[in-house]
C-alpha cells in the first residue's frame, strides 16, 4: 500500500510540475501580441514560405533607421495582407497597432490590418 502511495505521490508531482512548466495560452492571442508590440519602418527583403517550419509565411524587414535586418513570421494570419507585400516594398507599423502601410514617398497606404484571429480571449 506504501508503495502506490509513493508512486501516486510521485505522478501528482509529475502532473503539477508539468503544469507549472507548460504554457497554456491561447497561441493566437499570443501571436497578435507579439506582433502589435513590434513598430515596423523598413524595407522588405525578403518574402519566402518557410517549408522547413509548417510553410510558415516570412518577411525579412531592414530597418530604415538602424540598418538591421528583422524576420516577421505571419504563421496563423488570416488576412490577405501577406500576400499584397512585395520584395523591396516599404512598410510602417506603429507599435500597439495591428494597421500596416505601405511608405510611398511621404505618403502612407494602408495595406490592412493583420488578424491572426485572436477573439480577445485568453
Amino acid at each position: 500500500m506504501k508503495k502506490n502511495f509513493k508512486y501516486l505521490l510521485f505522478f501528482l508531482g509529475m502532473v503539477f510540475t508539468l503544469y507549472l512548466l507548460i504554457p497554456f495560452r491561447n497561441e493566437r492571442c499570443f501571436w497578435q501580441k507579439k506582433f502589435d508590440s513590434k513598430g515596423i519602418n523598413g524595407r522588405v527583403v525578403k518574402k519566402k514560405i518557410d517549408k522547413s517550419d509548417h510553410s510558415t509565411p516570412i518577411l525579412e524587414l531592414e530597418n530604415l533607421e538602424t540598418g538591421k535586418v528583422d524576420t516577421i513570421s505571419f504563421l496563423g494570419e488570416r488576412s490577405t495582407v501577406f500576400k499584397i507585400i512585395k520584395e523591396s516594398d516599404t512598410l510602417y507599423k506603429a507599435i500597439g497597432s495591428n494597421r500596416l502601410y505601405f511608405i510611398r514617398g511621404n505618403e502612407k497606404k494602408v495595406i490592412g490590418t493583420v488578424n491572426f484571429g485572436c477573439d480577445g480571449r485568453e
